[in-house]
């Protein structure tokens, strides 16, 4: 089957219905095909062997906006990635957060935070802060996760001078219902994700997989809904199974590797113009490697935090390396300010930016 597949690529007859028998096909010797596929495109299409890499640190961290609350309390983050963010529960606690990334020569912040019962994440509370802190700190770039939204709240959001938000596209009801804990349809995140873009925000749709339980279910649809407006950047996460008592969750398991890399060569297919980017937040192990090549074969060009033996291997392969000190999110007129020497963290240019604390 998958030579089929291959010859239905090469030959641009791969449709939705070879997509959905592709994903449920199980193979062992996926290694060979993802290297035909990433030689079709290198070799034969002549695509360029390009890879942005991203390490996220001091220079772009994450601030809670909730500090370690969140009234969802779901299974996909269960409150453990809101403790190791930059606690902000408070007006005073925010401005320390935003100073902080100023006296650490940061480039830029996430600002995150727990869910309301209502899916939202609580930014608003702190619009005028923000604003008075992009006044200041023009250059200085703000990605955020906000949930659940309507078009006023976007458009509360986009005048507080927010540059981008990150929309997890959840289109599996029993995810939204069982695993995050909501009482809410997939139509309430297509409006959410349409308020946004009419808010004039820039968008940069996450698509996460393995949400049910680790299982393979609706991620197709969402790659559906974007073929409609292909977005300049997707960025694919994988589902870490909670644990508990030190163990992994026995109602989960861990998503496989070819799963994210069959999303990844999907979306390459159907979403031509959309930029892909292996996210931050995926399964780490003993398969990372193949995991990250598998995706940079099939169509990632972005990648946060990949294991050194993917950089080794992009390295031999003769791939055009460029390195940032931030979120994957970044748009190419701010690369300048985040491009580093390496993974290590040191910019290129650290005198571009010129912060001022609130």
């Amino acid at each position: 089957m998958l030579e089929e597949i291959l010859d239905k690529i090469k030959n641009k007859k791969f449709n939705w219905a070879d997509a959905r028998h592709f994903l449920n096909y199980d193979n062992e010797d996926w290694d060979s095909f993802f290297n035909k596929i990433g030689s079709y495109r290198f070799n034969i299409l002549n695509e360029p062997k390009t890879l942005k890499i991203y390490t996220p640190g001091k220079t772009f961290p994450s601030i809670s906006v909730t500090g370690s609350q969140c009234d969802l309390n779901c299974q996909h983050c269960d409150r453990k990635y809101l403790s190791n963010m930059l606690q902000a529960e408070t007006e005073e606690k925010f401005k320390d957060a935003l100073n902080y990334c100023i006296d650490h020569n940061s480039v830029g912040a996430l600002i995150s935070g727990g869910c309301t019962s209502y899916g939202k994440v609580p930014i608003e509370k702190y619009k005028e802060i923000i604003q008075d802190f992009k006044k200041k700190n023009k250059n200085f770039y703000l990605n955020s996760h906000v949930g659940l939204i309507s078009y006023s709240e976007a458009r509360s959001l986009k005048e507080s001078g927010i540059d981008t938000v990150s929309f997890d596209l959840n289109l599996d009801p029993k995810v939204i219902q069982d695993v995050f804990n909501l009482d809410f349809k997939i139509e309430d995140y297509i409006r959410s994700y349409d308020a946004l873009l009419e808010a004039g925000l820039r968008v940069i749709p996450h698509i996460l997989i393995g949400a049910r339980f680790g299982k393979i279910a609706r991620e197709l649809d969402a790659i559906k809904v974007l073929n409609q407006n292909q977005p300049e950047l997707l960025v694919f996460i994988g589902m870490i199974p909670p644990r508990k008592n030190g163990k992994m969750d026995p109602n989960f398991k861990l998503i496989s590797p070819e799963s994210i890399a069959k999303f990844i060569l999907i979306s390459k297919i159907f979403l031509p113009s959309t930029v892909l980017s292996l996210g931050c937040m995926r399964p780490k192990g003993k398969f990372s490697f193949d995991l990250e090549r598998w995706s940079i074969l099939s169509g990632a060009s972005h990648i946060v935090m990949p294991c050194k033996q993917t950089i080794e291997w992009v390295k031999k392969e003769n791939f055009e390396i460029e390195y940032y000190n931030a979120c994957c999110v970044i748009p190419s007129e701010f690369e300048p300010y985040a491009k580093a020497l390496d993974t290590r963290g040191t910019l290129e240019y650290p005198d571009l930016m010129r912060r001022k604390h609130l």
